[in-house]
């Protein structure tokens, strides 16, 4: 909320990034919707705060893009206070001979009779508000249409980027979005209107958007930004709760919990084919009692209720289940599901079909509390919220759980002796299983710790340095029998691997909010038999840096390498040509350094029957990438599809798209890819991109 007063840029706090909300002001910049209304919300807030705030009322008079000021998680804060006037709770109005105020922001009535009362703001706010929604081009338009005519325009504009964007959005979010989008844009007019009078309060504008929230919630609580994880510190200390997850399908409607859970009392789960419905009831860190669902079962067959009521001294400590297509859910639900608490098992409930993940917990005293979903007529998608240790009661104790292992039970079982707070490398050899694994780590007093190598001799030697802005937030791989066949790294830049020949069951580790891998341990004689993770749940948030990173790459190791066809940082991509018909042929593409100066790569691969050429606006950048891996002819795995996605549309697909899917979309609003690089030989064999921030 924008409710620090700043006087003076020498107060700021030093979080801020010092960026003009001015960056958000092009409805093609980077920003999505969901960050726009965000900051909205958090300058009508800060106004509020200075109108009826505490202290005696403040007027700003200066309210425009350049004075408000945005930290690193985009939380609005309003500065430059040199105009501002303290005005007492009697007096509406005031008469100035002094100019104050910015050309295009001051009302009407300043501008003819130096008329000074709180609707000065609100006209600023209007202002403000309508361009961060439409962008100065379109804001240009306004005086040109009539309020009706000039809504249904931006609420175009937005549609087609609701209906195309990244991520893509459920109807439900469709309609919350429009919803959010249609009351900004009718309460920036309603600010800028000609008449004081007529303009509303702030304490009419926030209330107006605390509404529309409590309607958000029952359309699609996704939209809206969590609140989860703040905890409240109790006489035990404060609890960290980690969010991993989800594990599932893609479709349904998302559902969360409000409030942190601490200690997981009961479960209720519908199932029959597949599991239709899942409920439960939790404590949280103040004992007091939430109860949760069902979430899904929304269709007519809802299977059968399995409650499971846990006793004082039991704990659910592993979740094990099946994913995969079901009945009107072609992209995969949870079709089986089983529990395994501190004393016994439960299930399996439903149908033992699909392919399995496994989620086990290592640490003593912790265990799982609680779930967030997707759910429809099934339970398409569920994540889970662990605590790692019941019996905390340092606040400054380590906090890091383990999870897993995944693979056999082969081996020798090795482990580290000292909890792990960050990780800095990890060395991986692979052939066609993966043959050991070392890595090292930084403790919680700052010591460097390295592991030998698990495992035996051979295969192929790769090391991944994390910089100092880099941590693991995902993890994957396949195990067969008594053996880890591959593995995956993703941090926060880029995605390592797969190291090792990807087959055998699946398994992934998926970290949410500021969670991160920080070790692992597992069992290893001549390979990698299994491997599990330590997690750390408050993984500390580190600003991107600055410059240019590569992310990938994705495909096959064969051809010849692409990695310094480009010797100067690109910092922007002007044009894409592909050539493609089964697979992807051949890629070239042009790009601008940071002088302006145009560059040329490619083609990589030979020509196919299809060629195309992407020319990219002034104002257009790549913001994902999806495409597909699998084996053509001779070559074992090559890219068979690309589709690219930018600020304005979608370009493609380029291929037929056989293989398996792979995608590279950038954090809302932050990245925009400007470069490629790869290997190639007949066709495009791998692609992997230069992203930078936005």
């Amino acid at each position: 909320m924008a409710d620090k007063i700043q006087h003076s840029t020498d107060a700021m706090p030093t979080d801020l990034k010092f960026s003009l909300l001015e960056k958000i002001t092009d409805e093609s910049s980077g920003f999505d919707w969901c960050t726009r209304y965000k900051i909205i919300k958090g300058i009508c807030e800060g106004v509020n705060y200075l109108h009826n705030g505490p202290q005696d009322r403040i007027l700003h008079l200066d309210l425009k893009p350049s004075n408000i000021l945005l930290d690193k998680y985009n939380v609005p804060k309003i500065a430059d206070f040199g105009l501002s006037r303290l005005f007492g709770e009697t007096l509406s109005h005031h008469t100035t001979k002094r100019s104050i105020g910015t050309v295009g922001y001051m009302p009407p009535e300043y501008i003819d009779k130096c008329h000074i009362t709180e609707k000065f703001d609100i006209f600023s706010l209007g202002v403000i508000i309508i361009e961060i929604v439409t962008g100065p081009k379109e804001r240009s338009k306004r005086p040109d249409m009539s309020s009706q005519q000039f809504i249904e325009l931006v609420h175009k504009n937005w549609n087609n980027r609701f209906q195309q964007g990244i991520p893509m959005y459920t109807s439900e979010e469709v309609c919350g979005l429009q919803l959010q989008l249609k009351t900004c844009i009718e309460m920036g007019l309603q600010c800028v209107e000609a008449e004081r009078l007529k303009r509303p309060t702030i304490a009419e504008v926030v209330s107006r958007l605390n509404k529309l929230d409590a309607m958000i919630q029952k359309i699609s609580p996704s939209l809206l930004p969590p609140k989860l994880p703040v905890v409240p510190a109790s006489a035990r200390g404060q609890v960290r709760i980690a969010k991993i997850g989800q594990w599932g399908g893609i479709g349904g409607n998302y559902r969360d919990i409000e409030v942190a859970p601490c200690r997981l009392k009961s479960l209720i789960i519908g199932s029959g084919g597949a599991i239709y419905s899942i409920g439960f009831s939790y404590y949280d860190d103040n004992g007091k009692q939430h109860k949760v669902g069902p979430w899904g079962g929304h269709g007519a067959n809802k299977g059968i209720d399995h409650t499971i009521h846990l006793g004082p001294s039991e704990y659910l400590i592993e979740i094990s289940g099946t994913v995969g297509p079901f009945t009107y859910a072609p992209h995969g639900v949870i079709t089986s599901l089983t529990l395994v608490t501190t004393i016994r098992t439960y299930g399996p409930y439903g149908e033992l079909v699909g392919n399995p993940f496994h989620i086990p917990m290592q640490n003593k005293g912790g265990s799982i509390v609680g779930f967030f979903a997707r759910v429809g007529w099934y339970v398409d998608a569920f994540g889970i919220y662990v605590n790692p240790n019941l019996g905390a009661t340092q606040e400054d104790e380590p906090a890091v759980f383990k999870i897993g292992p995944w693979g056999g039970n082969r081996g020798e079982a090795h482990d580290i002796d000292v909890a792990p707070r960050r990780l800095q490398s990890v060395t991986i050899c692979s052939h066609d299983y993966v043959n050991s694994l070392a890595f090292s780590y930084s403790d919680w007093s700052g010591h460097h710790h390295t592991t030998e190598p698990w495992g035996g001799l051979g295969g192929d030697t790769h090391t991944v340095e994390f910089s100092p802005s880099e941590f693991l937030t995902g993890f994957s791989g396949t195990t067969g029998h008594n053996v880890v066949t591959s593995l995956t790294l993703i941090t926060n830049a880029r995605s390592y691997g797969p190291f090792g020949q990807v087959g055998g069951a699946p398994f992934q580790v998926p970290m949410r909010n500021n969670a991160s891998i920080v070790g692992f341990f597992g069992r290893a004689d001549q390979y990698l038999n299994a491997i599990g993770v330590y997690a750390n749940p408050e993984q500390e948030k580190i600003e991107q840096e600055d410059g240019l990173t590569k992310m990938g790459p994705w495909g096959g190791m064969g051809g010849d390498a692409h990695e310094n066809d480009i010797t100067v940082a690109p910092r922007r991509l002007k044009s894409i040509t592909i050539s493609c018909d089964v697979v992807v042929d051949s890629l070239a593409f042009t790009c601008t350094d940071q002088n302006g100066q145009q560059h040329a790569a490619g083609p990589w691969g030979e020509s196919g029957s299809r060629i195309e050429k992407i020319e990219l606006g002034p104002s257009e950048f790549v913001t994902a990438v999806y495409g597909t891996v699998g084996p053509f002819g001779n070559y074992s795995s090559v890219i068979t599809s690309l589709r690219f996605v930018t600020n304005a549309g979608k370009y493609g697909p380029f291929g037929q798209g056989i293989g398996t899917h792979f995608q590279a979309p950038m954090h809302k609003g932050s990245s925009s890819i400007v470069g490629f690089f790869g290997r190639s030989s007949s066709c495009v064999e791998s692609i992997g991109f230069y992203v930078v921030p936005v």
